[in-house]
């Protein structure tokens, strides 16, 4: 007989905006009762940046516990300062990890005292919590290679953290094959999956709604997803100088990507439409006539295996990519593209109808990369857990 379980789940955001949602609600559905806890309000930086909205709120009580499904309780907690300061200021994250594990143990003692804990951790920065928060097992979903900034250089200061964390973890959960043999040589219970996507929402089975890119009267080139510095500008900039198709941008623009998006705001065939909830993805993918993945080539890129793959290939697109090694393996089937002139080119190619026999090929691979079987691998590997300290 299984013991009651508790999942701590962090988040590296809010509820609403987190790329997780669908790991967070599988963990839920196989593991127990999940304890999600969201991106701190901060004290400091709140008072004067979205007060309302943070700070207020929670003074007034309406970001109290909440549950989102009748086995997810959300929870946002108080800190002090905020992650961005964390990171310079050791002391000061010290600090607010203390206070930030004082009230989940307080929450987790008052709820789910005799359960046992899965204590899920997302970066090297976490290290300072789990010598606070109380738990059976920690489980490192590692699905963002933090090692390594944006522009592929290391960040020293999380290298180190992670020699600290990595060896305690009993099970780190990664979503490439380069930072996964990064994390074996420090732990052996170390794993690949990828990130699958969700069947109930990306299916080239969904009916047309109306789209603010309706009007467009030329081919589409669409890229759905946040731009952020490790996508290729000169990619973008080339294929808005080299053809008349628009190129779609569905997604924020990240505070790395200001200045080139203020470059790419000046070129007609550029759209850029905001961030859109998931489930209204789907209906402005069904209108690309090819879907991009317009990454850099970098260190960091090497641990890249972006959802939105799985999500074209559910929405029967065509899909060019740049040279990310965990895509490698579909070259055959993608337009994988080692230069910006090549890239265009396979865009092209898609255009015309000439990468149509691959999508047949979707349907296999898009089965064999879905949300159950990337948890049957997870389950395996955390009840084989259970068994060696006697949970089952």
């Amino acid at each position: 007989m299984m013991d009651k379980i508790l999942n701590i789940y962090l988040l590296s955001s809010h509820w609403t905006h987190s790329h997780r949602k669908i790991f967070v609600k599988n963990i839920s559905k196989r593991f127990g009762e999940t304890l999600v806890v969201q991106d701190p309000v901060s004290f400091t930086v709140n008072l004067f940046h979205k007060f309302k909205e943070r700070l207020w709120n929670y003074i007034t009580g309406k970001l109290k516990p909440t549950y989102i499904e009748d086995n997810i309780l959300l929870y946002t907690p108080l800190v002090i300062f905020h992650r961005e300061i964390w990171k310079k200021f050791k002391l000061l994250f010290l600090l607010d990890s203390k206070l930030l594990s004082y009230q989940i143990n307080k929450l987790v003692k008052r709820k789910y005292s005799d359960y046992k804990i899965n204590f899920w951790i997302y970066s090297p920065l976490n290290h300072y919590l789990t010598n606070f928060i109380k738990y059976d097992n920690l489980i490192y979903d590692y699905y963002d290679d933090l090692e390594l900034d944006y522009s592929g250089g290391e960040v020293i200061s999380n290298i180190e953290l992670n020699k600290k964390l990595v060896p305690k973890c009993d099970l780190v959960i990664c979503i490439s094959e380069y930072t996964c043999n990064k994390m074996l040589k420090q732990n052996k219970n170390s794993i690949i999956t990828v990130s699958g996507y969700d069947a109930t929402i990306f299916s080239k089975k969904i009916n047309s709604k109306k789209t603010d890119i309706d009007h467009l009267d030329k081919p589409i080139i669409g890229y759905s997803g946040v731009l952020r510095v490790y996508i290729d500008f000169e990619i973008l900039k080339y294929i808005l100088e080299n053809s008349d198709y628009y190129l779609v941008c569905i997604g924020y623009i990240d505070r790395t990507f200001k200045k080139e998006y203020q470059i790419l705001k000046q070129y007609k065939n550029f759209i850029h439409i905001d961030y859109k909830p998931i489930t209204e993805i789907p209906y402005y993918v069904k209108k690309f006539n090819v879907g991009i993945l317009p990454y850099k080539d970098n260190n960091f890129t090497k641990s890249v295996y972006p959802l939105k793959f799985f999500e074209y290939m559910a929405m029967d697109i065509p899909i060019v990519s740049s040279p990310l090694p965990e895509l490698k393996n579909y070259s055959n089937i993608i337009g994988y593209s080692t230069s910006k002139e090549e890239f265009l080119e396979n865009c092209i190619k898609a255009i015309q109808g000439n990468f149509n026999p691959f999508i047949k090929e979707y349907k296999k691979i898009i089965e064999e990369n879905s949300w159950d079987k990337v948890f049957d691998k997870i389950e395996e590997n955390i009840i084989n857990i259970y068994k060696e300290k006697g949970i089952i």
